[in-house]
């Protein structure tokens, strides 16, 4: 039982190494794939976090687990473990956000789309998550395609596949996000040549950059930038020259020789950075 607001982290790790949500004496963890859903439900605005520091904590990946215990005191809190630390660190939030954050382990459409992702061809698997989505307020609809797009987009689901709008959806909403990211000065400068990022909820290893399709060129502030969809993750990536190649040379990612040489196929692709939210 955690009798302090700081505990250990390896403890956590024990109890919770499935991918979904689970429960211990301490309350509700967050933690592997269960909080990797919870981070692509806020960064898709599905699941509204008012505290502004936890949800820029959440959506800039800095946080491995959440754990919200049983037991609250008069003012409500969280334990957050940081990515570079091996501790539970206390952060007291409103009541608001602690039930939003309880109610996402029971939200409808992250259980259907566990469902979903178990039988994607289910006929009845579909037609209870779109089912979810229409019963939902008008204002909620895109949010909520947006963060089913991000669960399935590494799916390949076909272009006719009932729930294939759902990942458009979410591709559009990363495409735009992306390149508004990219026309600040301060966002593209830190962007090296031939360095590729990933954008999007989910995170792709040097090895998967064989796997771009559909290399485009767009230019941004007199800047080339290559763009392809690996699953889920929009792959950028700067270029040098002061015109544009032909097609032809650009079929493939253009990707840095000491990335090609030095990078590892199973090593992460730097994440891209967007605008922090106000």
């Amino acid at each position: 039982m955690f009798r302090s607001c700081v505990a250990s982290c390896g403890l956590l790790a024990a109890l919770s190494l499935a991918p979904g949500p689970a429960r211990a004496q301490e309350g509700l963890i967050f933690s592997g794939g269960f909080f990797d859903s919870l981070y692509a439900a806020v960064d898709m605005d599905y699941l509204r976090i008012e505290h502004p520091e936890l949800r820029f904590h959440i959506v800039d990946r800095r946080l491995t687990a959440l754990v919200i215990p049983d037991l609250q005191a008069d003012e409500p809190y969280i334990l957050k473990c940081d990515r570079r630390s091996t501790r539970l660190v206390k952060v007291p939030l409103t009541k608001e956000d602690v039930d939003r954050l309880r109610g996402f382990a029971r939200d409808g459409i992250y259980q259907a789309l566990q469902g979903f992702r178990a039988a994607p061809q289910d006929p009845q698997r579909i037609a209870d998550l779109q089912r979810r989505v229409k019963d939902l307020p008008a204002e909620k609809r895109v949010q909520a395609e947006r963060f089913i797009g991000s669960q399935v987009a590494d799916m390949d689901v076909s272009k006719n596949h009932p729930l294939a709008s759902y990942v458009g959806s979410y591709r559009d909403h990363v495409e735009r996000r992306t390149i508004d990211s990219l026309k600040h000065p301060d966002t593209s400068k830190d962007l090296k040549d031939g360095v590729p990022h990933a954008y999007g909820t989910q995170t792709i290893n040097h090895g998967d950059l064989s796997r771009a399709k559909d290399i485009q060129v767009v230019t941004i502030n007199g800047r080339y930038f290559q763009k392809a969809w690996v699953d889920g993750a929009l792959v950028v990536v700067p270029q040098t020259g002061s015109s544009q190649p032909s097609p032809d040379a650009w079929k493939k990612l253009k990707v840095a020789p000491e990335i090609q040489n030095q990078a590892k196929p199973n090593t992460q692709v730097q994440q891209g950075k967007h605008q922090k939210k106000q």
